[in-house]
């Protein structure tokens, strides 16, 4: 190329230059392509040497920092390495007391081995390094260093040579280390004033079942002192059974009621009928028989269907697996059980005309407490048309029994005196009231100690299959008592047929009754408004309050049998915010109707004074109501705001729902509560927060909102002055969301402690544009605004809904509201 362009400037002959050069570019054209390939080739092979470079680069990176953290955590284990082995121990002062009352001192090492129990993050760690499992709550309220882990775990906490020696493996230990089930009777030493304890539902539901079952009829248990016999009153059996009934109901309860409570005893005929003939022929009647006509009839029957699936018959009773599933779970029903309930609250009642007398069927229904005052049942009130209607009902759910053709000779005199003797061995009295059995004691041994028997003081009879622990020997005991049974050895214990999961709560209780724990300065005290709780829901398991109410967030059983809950029993989550404890009181020991349109009953339980003030408290202490009594100055509304009020009370037609009952002649009957009983029914504060909004008071009430908006709030992030006009301070809010408050209408701001009535007059958005009377400065920070509403009338109270809802409610607690005119319903 240069020898061209060199001839060409010279002016030389070019001509075999150009065919040249024209040769070598015809090469280059043909070797192009290989040229490029080779090029190509070589880039991808370049390329892959650099991706194997960074990874060869990040990997010494990596190296880099790993041997950075290798390096602290090898100097890290030189400095434990050069530590010397340290025991961690706290010394517990008063474990026990000695039979000389003496405080026993107890040493717990469990922190030596277990070193991230007290610490967060090691949730996941082996079991000896694991972090306590609901470690905020259970080391947050238990304190480590008075009560230690051997308190509530168990085991020899002093012992550091084993793993088996430390957890109290061994056989001169008394107190090894319990598995996870049975660790909660340990709960027991310090929350024994308790029957029903958080975070042990296993060890509660011990406590309820050996409540449920009567087992301190026979035993002396702690806890149990003061429980009203769990069997029936006994004296007057022979108004109330069928000689032949008792009989098999005796000798096998179960064929009768698959559900019930009645243990099996293992008696034969001759003895079950010699217990009836003592049992029928010891009381003394004290009505004498009677036919009763018209049982039978169909109307009658049908009537007395309607009757008992409406008054509430079902929230204590069923009539057959049907019954059994109400309906679905109440949505939000979700708290903890206040009873743990294992067995029917009364007695199925499917099978009832093989079991009782007619006439006294209709008795019992119209007036239980006039046959056994000390009965649980209560009375619904019935007419005696009602009650004959539902004992014909009842009656016609199975076919009478078959009369027997060897009848019991109740002047048997052998029989009664061989009936007595067997009461008196089997322990009936322990369950029931029996003429001439009042001096009868207990059979069953005392157990507040059992727990502390060793294996060898435990009779395993004949039994090879179990093993030779307390544990084994508890629960095969409880599971069928006479599995140790032996011809030297007769066995009294009956049969309660519990299932595996029973049983383990039963023992999980027992367990707990140990003479030794933790000091009594760490046990749980209950203060006042606990103290009434607790008592509070002894009173709830008594009379089963939960079958038909929704209390503490649990229950309504027999509400679920409603698909509009408004027509069942009323929810009591919030009644001792709503209710006067004196008006409480005298309606739970006279009961007045309140709710008219119900079908469903409030019972009767004619209660004893303590029981009714018990509940009371109960339910003012849950919604921390401690002070007893309410007072309403009624001396202080104006007449004004009466006046104004009874105004905003018939625009808002409130008697159109309010009436009174029974209604006037030609007048609809209410379906709201008597507003005339208000004053002395309804606390002042309960009936302004139910008028602003009573779905949040209430979800799914049928009472109206007339205050729309009223109540709702709104977080502040700033505020910023605006003009002045006319005496009002305009302010933009900036809201921490967008803003939903009524326009035009008052509110509430707060800043800190002060509360200022503002109106609120535009929004946009997450801005909100207000007008105060009184200036909040230039700038302010977090605030709360909250509306008043719109107003029932614009025109009363200046427009303000809080003021009319105060008036609203002044006049509910001073005034009479029955002299007023009913609107007219409207179509």
């Amino acid at each position: 190329s240069f020898e061209l362009n060199e001839g060409i400037r010279q002016g030389h002959d070019v001509s075999a230059e150009k065919k040249h050069l024209e040769e070598i570019q015809k090469e280059i054209a043909l070797k192009q392509p290989i040229a490029e390939k080779a090029e190509a080739a070589r880039d991808a092979t370049l390329a892959k040497i650099q991706s194997k470079f960074k990874l060869f680069n990040d990997l010494k990176k990596q190296q880099r920092a790993i041997d950075k953290d290798a390096l602290s955590l090898e100097r890290r284990l030189k400095a434990i390495e050069s530590r010397p082995y340290e025991i961690k121990q706290i010394v517990l002062r008063e474990f026990d007391r000695n039979n000389f009352n003496e405080p026993v001192y107890r040493v717990d090492r469990c922190q030596t081995c277990h070193l991230g129990i007290d610490r967060s993050g090691f949730e996941k760690a082996a079991p000896q390094y694991r972090t306590h499992p609901d470690r905020t709550f259970y080391l947050g309220k238990h304190d480590l260093s008075k009560i230690g882990c051997v308190s509530c775990h168990g085991g020899q906490g002093s012992a550091l040579k084993t793993v088996d020696l430390a957890h109290g493996f061994d056989h001169y230990w008394d107190d090894p280390l319990l598995s996870s089930g049975e660790v909660e009777s340990k709960c027991y030493s310090c929350h024994a004033n308790e029957f029903n304890i958080r975070k042990a539902p296993v060890l509660s539901r011990g406590i309820s079942l050996v409540r449920e079952l009567g087992c301190f009829g026979c035993h002396n248990i702690p806890g149990t002192s003061g429980l009203r016999d769990p069997g029936p009153d006994l004296s007057r059996i022979q108004e109330k059974v069928k000689p032949d009934w008792l009989v098999s109901w005796i000798k096998r309860p179960k064929d009768y009621n698959p559900r019930t409570k009645m243990p099996y005893f293992s008696m034969d005929e001759r003895e079950s009928r010699d217990i009836a003939t003592y049992l029928l022929g010891a009381g003394r009647r004290k009505t004498a028989p009677r036919k009763i006509d018209g049982l039978s009839d169909p109307g009658t029957i049908e009537k007395g269907k309607n009757v008992f699936e409406t008054v509430g018959c079902l929230a204590c009773h069923i009539r057959g697996e049907k019954d059994l599933n109400p309906g679905p779970k109440l949505e939000g029903v979700d708290g903890w059980p206040i009873v743990f309930r294992n067995r029917d609250f009364g007695p199925a009642l499917g099978k009832i005309a093989q079991k009782v007398q007619p006439d006294w069927l209709v008795r019992w229904v119209k007036d239980p407490k006039n046959y056994w005052h000390g009965t649980k049942m209560p009375s619904l009130r019935l007419s005696d048309e009602e009650s004959r209607s539902v004992a014909a009902y009842l009656l016609s759910l199975s076919p009478p029994p078959v009369e027997s053709q060897k009848p019991l000779q109740l002047d048997d005199k052998a029989a009664f005196e061989r009936g007595g003797k067997l009461i008196r061995k089997r322990g009936c009295a322990g369950c029931h009231i029996i003429p001439g059995m009042e001096t009868a004691s207990k059979i069953g041994p005392d157990l507040s100690r059992f727990a502390t028997k060793k294996p060898f003081e435990l009779s395993f009879g004949n039994a090879v299959s179990i093993k030779h622990t307390w544990d084994a020997w508890t629960f095969g005991k409880l599971k069928n008592p006479k599995i140790y049974q032996t011809e030297r050895q007769r066995l009294l214990m009956p049969n309660f047929d519990l299932s595996d999961k029973e049983a383990s709560s039963i023992r999980t209780f027992l367990r707990a009754m140990v003479p030794h724990g933790p000091p009594e300065s760490v046990h749980r005290k209950l203060d006042e408004r606990a103290q009434k709780i607790e008592t509070g829901r002894r009173m709830i398991e008594k009379y089963n309050c939960t079958g038909c109410h929704i209390v503490e967030n649990w229950g309504g059983d027999l509400l679920r049998r409603y698909k509009d809950i408004n027509n069942g029993p009323p929810s009591l989550n919030g009644e001792g915010a709503k209710v006067q404890p004196g008006w409480f009181y005298g309606f739970l020991r006279n009961v007045v109707i309140l709710r008219p349109w119900l079908k469903v009953r409030m019972p009767s339980f004619q209660m004893p004074e303590k029981d009714v003030a018990a509940l009371v408290d109960y339910f003012a202490a849950l919604d921390g109501k401690l002070r007893p009594y309410v007072h309403f100055d009624r001396t202080q509304v104006k007449r004004e705001t009466v006046s104004t009020a009874r105004d905003l009370f018939q625009k808002a037609e409130c008697l159109s729902c309010h009436g009174t009952y029974p209604p006037p002649p030609g007048k609809e009957p209410p379906s709201a509560p008597n507003l005339s009983l208000a004053k002395q029914r309804l606390r002042p504060d309960w009936i302004f927060n139910w008028v602003v909004n009573p779905q949040k008071v209430r979800p799914g009430t049928k009472m109206p909102v007339f205050f729309e908006g009223a109540g709702r709030k709104e977080s502040i992030l700033s505020g910023t002055r605006g003009e002045q006009a006319e005496g009002q301070w305009t302010y933009n809010l900036k809201s921490a969301q967008e803003a939903e408050l009524p326009e035009e209408q008052p509110a509430t701001l707060r800043i800190g402690p002060k509360n200022v009535i503002v109106k609120v007059v535009g929004i946009d958005e997450k801005t909100i544009q207000i007008t105060s009377p009184t200036d909040l400065g230039a700038n302010f920070g977090r605030a709360e605004i909250e509306s008043h509403g719109e107003p029932i009338d614009p025109k009363l109270l200046g427009g303000d809904g809080y003021r009319q809802i105060r008036a609203l409610r002044d006049f509910l607690m001073s005034q009479s509201v029955s002299s007023l005119p009913v609107p007219k319903p409207k179509n």
